[in-house]
């Protein structure tokens, strides 16, 4: 086996060494953990068999191929049951087109999975106008019309619920945050140490800012992209390891095309939390604004979604219905689809046959982590149609 580095060392026990049961794990109870969620519930000589584990043990104890991040972490985990297949994938698509896709996202970036978005017009065009008149207001008492429960469930529900007076019913309320944990007390089942409420509270704020701003109008997408920033700068701050998000915009929006410009004044903090990009299939279509990011301010990305749909599926006869990209750009989505990545360590194989036999375990795992439940409806049902 390949000797560990000092720097291996520190990122495994920082990152995936899970200490649910009083001792944290050593390598070899993180693989076994992991391995045991991957083939939970299924059948034996059916979904796998006695020689596939143990092909996986070796695999995965001497390095060679495994999960990728969100499965090492997550597999095996006491939340994983509970849960499904959400927190085993490292990323997602979503679409601006519709307001709870800002909840799900939210409730994504906090399991710990990254977020690409499209907050082009023909999707924020979608969203109703921003009602005027709401207040939201924060309150530490036991007496506001929302206690907000301590839990990422809980979290999400006061976003949707200040999205839906915004967006639907125009009546603002109150809201309490007497019983989340503090800074710094441990989560039980996901794992990791809360940030205690105060970065719920100034999210909130930033939104409805963010929202009062545009009363009576439309939302442009350059608001879309700071309202699912704003998400990810909220996640990292209740102590989320990280808050990948991706947005895609239109090549010809000026606002947007300046919207990570040093030159123009100052950037609003939460446009750190994402790489913005443009979706365009012709480098004639950028307006020139475009490549003013490359002189004055952060460089944007070209997504190119008709190659993207052309040759997504090369050798297939079904074609591609995806319509962007996951932050890191490797997957191709639809709408609420989550990338399923597993990975293989080219340095540490033999040989070829080791690189075909680590290609087949891999494989079969994420299709057993299609098999799983998600528990947001249409990403259930579009894991299983594309699996």
């Amino acid at each position: 086996m390949v000797e560990w580095s000092n720097l291996a060392r520190v990122v495994y026990k920082r990152t995936y060494s899970r200490n649910d049961h009083g001792t944290p794990e050593n390598w070899s109870d993180t693989v076994e953990r992991t391995i045991a969620g991957n083939i939970r519930g299924l059948t034996n000589g059916i979904h796998f068999t006695d020689h596939e584990v143990e092909r996986l043990r070796y695999f995965m104890l001497n390095r060679k191929a495994g999960p990728a991040g969100r499965g090492w972490w997550f597999s095996g985990a006491p939340a994983h049951a509970a849960l499904g297949g959400a927190a085993l994938c490292n990323c997602w698509f979503v679409t601006a087109h519709d307001w709870t896709n800002f909840v799900i996202a939210q409730d994504l970036l906090m399991l710990g999975g990254g977020v690409g978005m499209s907050v082009e017009h023909r999707f924020v065009s979608k969203l109703p106008k921003v009602k005027k008149g709401v207040t939201i207001t924060h309150r530490a008492t036991k007496d506001a019309s929302f206690i907000v429960p301590d839990s990422r469930e809980g979290w999400c529900e006061l976003t949707s619920r200040v999205l839906e007076a915004f967006f639907v019913t125009g009546k603002g309320f109150t809201y309490s945050t007497v019983c989340i944990r503090g800074a710094g007390e441990p989560i039980v089942g996901f794992g990791g140490k809360a940030g205690g409420p105060m970065p719920l509270v100034l999210f909130i704020e930033k939104v409805c800012a963010l929202l009062l701003n545009r009363e009576g109008r439309s939302l442009r997408p350059l608001d879309a992209a700071d309202l699912i920033c704003a998400i990810g700068e909220m996640v990292v701050s209740g102590n989320v390891r990280r808050s990948a998000i991706l947005t895609m915009g239109d090549p010809w929006d000026k606002d947007y095309l300046r919207a990570k410009r040093w030159d123009l004044g100052p950037i609003p903090t939460q446009r750190s939390s994402a790489n913005f990009s443009v979706v365009a299939d012709d480098v004639d279509d950028l307006h020139p604004l475009f490549w003013k990011t490359y002189e004055y301010g952060e460089p944007f990305g070209i997504v190119n979604r008709t190659n993207i749909q052309r040759f997504g599926r090369v050798g297939e006869l079904k074609k591609d219905a995806a319509e962007g990209v996951n932050p890191c750009a490797e997957a191709q989505l639809e709408n609420l689809e989550p990338c399923n990545l597993q990975e293989i360590a080219l340095p540490n194989l033999t040989g070829q046959d080791e690189f075909e036999e680590a290609a087949r375990l891999m494989h079969r795992w994420g299709k057993r982590v299609t098999m799983e439940k998600y528990h947001h409806r249409a990403t259930d049902d579009i894991v299983k149609k594309n699996r």
